[in-house]
This record gives C-alpha cells, sequence and structure tokens, in this order.
C-alpha cells in the first residue's frame, strides 16, 4: 500500500479496499484489526473503515464478541458455462433449475442452447 501510482485515474480508497482483503491470506484465517494494519501498511483506522465496509457488504466476517475476521467463504464472483440440448420437459426443468441455484448463489451463468437434430449433417 506504501506504493502509490502517479496518475489522476487511480483510486485510493478502492486500493485501500482491495489491499484489506488481499491481507488475508485464506478463508480460515482470523485476523485482527491490527494484523491487517500491519499486513497493508495502514493506521488502524484506515484499515478498520475497509473492514468495516467489507463486513457490511459479506465479504468478510466479524467474530462475535471480538475484533478479529475473516473472509466469508463463498463470496466470490464465478462464471459457469452450460450447455442445454433441446426443449424437452426434462432438459427445461434442469436448465430452469441450474439457472435458479447460480442466482441464489450469485454466479454468472453463461448459457448456451444446443438443440440436437438428429437429421442436421455434422459440422
Amino acid at each position: 500500500m506504501k506504493e502509490r501510482l502517479e496518475s489522476h485515474s487511480f483510486v485510493e480508497a478502492a486500493a485501500k479496499l482491495l489491499g484489506v482483503l488481499e491481507s488475508f491470506s485464506n478463508s480460515e484465517e482470523e485476523v485482527s484489526i491490527t494484523e491487517v494494519a500491519r499486513r497493508t501498511g495502514l493506521t488502524y483506522n484506515s484499515a478498520f473503515r475497509p473492514l468495516y465496509t467489507l463486513e457490511k457488504r459479506g465479504y468478510v466476517n466479524r467474530r462475535s464478541g471480538r475484533k478479529r475476521y475473516s473472509l466469508t467463504q463463498g463470496h466470490h464472483r464465478y462464471r459457469i458455462g452450460y450447455a442445454s440440448c433441446g426443449n424437452a420437459r426434462f432438459t427445461e426443468e434442469v436448465s430452469w433449475s441450474i439457472v435458479m441455484a447460480a442466482r441464489k448463489a450469485a454466479v454468472t451463468l453463461l448459457t448456451k442452447n444446443n438443440e440436437f437434430n438428429p437429421s442436421a449433417p455434422p459440422r
């Protein structure tokens, strides 16, 4: 965090927030505000504010009654591809359930309909 980019497009607040998020080694690790500050080169107060924001947005958990934080499990963005085959009832139900599960898990789903036509010549 000590290194600054000399650019009018650089957003210092975003850099601090990302630095705090990147200071966690893994999702099982519990880190104090003091440790986050040490790892990022920020003051205690400068580390607390991004942590508080990340907690409110669901990226980190604060341990109950403690000033220790850990990454939220599964709060990552994923893109998953899925290709359906035709318009059969079974395929429609499977496709619908995959779309609903992806929405619930905040996963971006890339879909393609690969309708199978046995009379069409192979490509």
